[in-house]
C-alpha cells in the first residue's frame, strides 16, 4: 500500500491510501481538536490545585501551631517569585533542593562563598517545614562559615547572619522550641564562648551595638575611635537604656485555663530580659542566650513542644546554666570597672591584677568616680543573677525526672551562692570606699548591728569557697591527712563545722602542695584567688575600723 497526499479544495490536507491495485481507500475525516475542553480541564485543575494547596497549608498551620492565642505561621513559599512557583507547580522542587544542597556544600568545602547565602535562603524557602534543615543552617553559618573569615569583625558579621536566618525562621514558625534552642546556642556557644580568642571582641561589640549611639559614647568613651558598627540591625535599647517596646510587648493571648502562677511565653522576642530593667552598658550576649533558653524551656514544659535533637533534660537545665554564666560575666566586668576606678591598667586580666585589686585599702583615692559607680551597679546585677540562677536550678531539680542530677548540680548551686556572697561583700566594700568621711565609711563597713558588717560578708564568702574546694576538688588521700577523725572523704566533709573549715582547708592545701601531681590545679588556682581576696579585704577592713600600727595584710597566706 502506498500513501500520497493531495491538496483539498478547502485548503486542508487530506491523505489517500491506495491499494496495490491503485484503488483509493477513503480515510475517515480528522475530528476537530478539543481545545475548549482542554482549556476547561486546565482551569479546573489549577483551581483544584489552589484549593488543595490552601487546605494543606491550613492543616499544616493547625498541626504546628502552639497553644491558643499563638499567631499562625505561614510559609513564605507563597511570596516567592513566579519562576520559583512555576518550578514548584512543575514538580521540580525536589531536584532544585538537591541541587542547592550539593552546590552550597561544595562551595563551603572549596571556601567559595559567592552566592552561598542566596542558596541557603532558597533552601530555607523551599523547605520551610523542616526544623532539621533550619537547625543545621543556623549552626552551619555560625560555626562552619564564620571560621572561614579572616578577621574577628568578619566572623562576627557571619554569626549575626546566622542569627538573622534564625529570626526569619522564627517569624514563619513563631515560638518553635528547636529554633529557640539553636539561637540560644549561637549566643552562648559562639559569641559568648570564653575559650575563643575573639570572644572579648564579640561580647563588647554586641553590647555597644545594642545601645543608642549617644548613650554608647557615654558608656564606652574609651572606645569611641575604635568602634565600628558591623550589624545591620538597629539597637535593642531605647533612649532610656531599656529594651525597645517592640521587643517586650506581648503578642499572644494567655490561655484562660492556665494556672495563675504558671510561666507563659507571651510571644515577645526578649520577654525574659524585661524584668532586668535598664542596661546601662548594653545587653550581654549571655543575657540573650538566657532569654532564648528560657523561652525554649517554657515552650517545652508549658506548651508541650518536643525538642528534636536535644533531650528534654538539656532544654530544662539551660536557663540555670545561662544565668550562672551571665552572672559570672557581670562579676568579671565589675572587677574591670574596679580596676579603672583606681587606675590599674589591665589590658589582659591576670592573677597579679586580681591580687592588686584585693589589696586596695578602703581609704584609697578614687581615680575614676564613674567607673566606681559602674562597678557597684554591675555587682548588683551579678548578685541578682546569682539568686535567679539558684531559683532556676531548684526549679529544674524539683522535677522528679531530674532529681537524680542533684549531685551533679550541687557544685553549681554552691558556686552561685559563693558568687552572691563575694559580690555582695565587694559591692558594700566599694560603696564604703566612695565615702570620704572616715566616720561615714566606718558606719557602712560595720553595717547593721546583726549583720556583722562587710568583714563578716567576706568571711561567709571565704568559708563557702573553702568548703567548695574541700568537697569537690580535694583528693580523699589529702582529706584523710588534713581532716579531723571521721571526715576523711568528700562525702563526710560536707558535715564539717564552719569553725573548722578554714583550718582544714589550710592543712589540705599544704598537703596538696606536697603531691607530685595536683589533679585539680586549675580549680585550686581560681578558688585560691577568691579566698585570698576575701582574706585581704577582711584584714583591710579590720585595719580601717581598728587603726593601729601598720601591718601587712595576711590575705596571701
Amino acid at each position: 500500500m502506498t500513501v500520497t497526499s493531495t491538496q483539498a479544495s478547502d485548503s486542508s490536507t487530506a491523505l489517500e491510501y491506495r491499494s496495490s491495485a491503485g484503488a483509493p481507500v477513503p480515510h475517515p475525516p480528522r475530528r476537530p481538536r478539543g481545545r475548549l475542553g482542554t482549556v476547561a480541564v486546565m482551569i479546573v485543575s489549577l483551581l483544584c490545585a489552589g484549593w488543595l494547596k490552601q487546605a494543606a497549608m491550613t492543616r499544616q498551620a493547625a498541626a504546628v501551631a502552639g497553644p491558643a492565642g499563638a499567631p499562625q505561621a505561614r510559609s513564605t513559599l507563597g511570596n516567592m517569585n513566579s519562576f520559583a512557583l512555576a518550578l514548584l507547580l512543575g514538580g521540580l522542587r525536589g531536584p532544585l533542593v538537591m541541587f542547592l544542597w550539593s552546590t552550597s556544600e561544595s562551595q563551603k568545602a572549596d571556601k567559595d562563598l559567592e552566592d552561598f547565602d542566596t542558596k541557603v535562603e532558597w533552601i530555607r524557602l523551599l523547605q520551610p517545614e523542616f526544623d532539621t534543615v533550619h537547625i543545621f543552617q543556623i549552626w552551619n553559618k555560625a560555626y562552619n562559615i564564620s571560621v572561614l573569615m579572616a578577621s574577628p569583625a568578619s566572623k562576627y558579621a557571619v554569626v549575626l547572619e546566622a542569627l538573622e536566618y534564625a529570626r526569619s525562621v522564627d517569624e514563619e514558625r513563631p515560638g518553635n522550641i528547636n529554633i529557640l534552642h539553636s539561637v540560644s546556642n549561637v549566643y552562648s556557644g559562639k559569641l559568648g564562648a570564653t575559650n575563643l580568642p575573639e570572644c572579648p571582641f564579640y561580647m563588647r561589640q554586641f553590647r555597644e551595638e545594642s545601645m543608642e549611639p549617644e548613650l554608647r559614647k557615654q558608656a564606652y568613651a574609651d572606645d569611641e575611635k575604635g568602634f565600628r558598627k558591623i550589624g545591620k540591625k538597629g539597637p535593642l535599647l531605647g533612649a532610656d537604656n531599656r529594651l525597645l517596646p517592640a521587643l517586650v510587648t506581648p503578642v499572644r493571648t494567655r490561655p484562660a485555663g492556665l494556672a495563675a502562677d504558671s510561666e507563659w511565653n507571651d510571644g515577645s522576642a526578649l520577654q525574659y530580659l524585661k524584668p532586668y530593667g535598664e542596661f546601662p552598658y548594653g545587653v550581654s550576649v549571655l543575657a540573650m542566650s538566657y532569654n532564648y533558653a528560657k523561652r525554649a524551656e517554657v515552650a517545652m514544659n508549658v506548651e508541650g513542644q518536643k525538642p528534636l535533637q536535644i533531650s528534654p533534660m538539656v532544654i530544662d537545665s539551660r536557663p540555670a546554666l545561662e544565668l550562672k554564666a551571665w552572672g559570672e560575666e557581670e562579676a568579671r566586668r565589675a572587677r574591670a570597672f574596679e580596676a579603672r576606678a583606681f587606675g590599674i591598667a589591665a589590658p589582659v586580666w591576670s592573677e597579679q591584677v586580681d591580687m592588686a585589686l584585693a589589696q586596695i585599702p578602703v581609704n584609697a583615692k578614687v581615680v575614676d568616680a564613674a567607673a566606681l559607680k559602674g562597678a557597684v551597679a554591675t555587682y548588683d546585677v551579678a548578685i541578682r543573677l546569682a539568686k535567679d540562677a539558684r531559683r532556676e536550678y531548684l526549679r529544674h531539680l524539683a522535677n522528679p525526672e531530674y532529681a537524680g542530677r542533684y549531685a551533679t548540680y550541687r557544685s553549681h548551686l554552691d558556686d552561685v551562692t559563693g558568687m552572691e556572697l563575694v559580690c555582695t561583700a565587694d559591692r558594700d566594700y566599694l560603696a564604703a570606699m566612695s565615702v570620704t568621711d572616715p566616720a561615714g565609711r566606718a558606719k557602712l563597713l560595720r553595717g547593721a548591728q546583726d549583720s556583722g558588717g562587710v568583714a563578716a560578708e567576706y568571711a561567709r564568702a571565704m568559708t563557702r569557697f573553702e568548703r567548695t574546694v574541700l568537697e569537690y576538688y580535694t583528693d580523699d588521700s589529702v582529706l584523710a591527712v588534713a581532716s579531723p577523725p571521721g571526715f576523711n572523704n568528700t562525702i563526710t566533709i560536707q558535715k564539717l563545722r564552719l569553725a573548722n573549715v578554714d583550718e582544714v582547708y589550710l592543712r589540705a592545701r599544704a598537703a596538696t602542695v606536697q603531691l607530685e601531681h595536683d589533679t585539680y590545679s586549675d580549680e585550686h588556682a581560681e578558688y585560691d584567688r577568691s579566698i585570698g581576696r576575701c582574706k585581704y579585704r577582711i584584714d583591710l577592713i579590720q585595719a580601717e575600723l581598728n587603726p593601729g600600727p601598720a601591718t601587712q595584710p595576711q590575705g596571701g597566706k
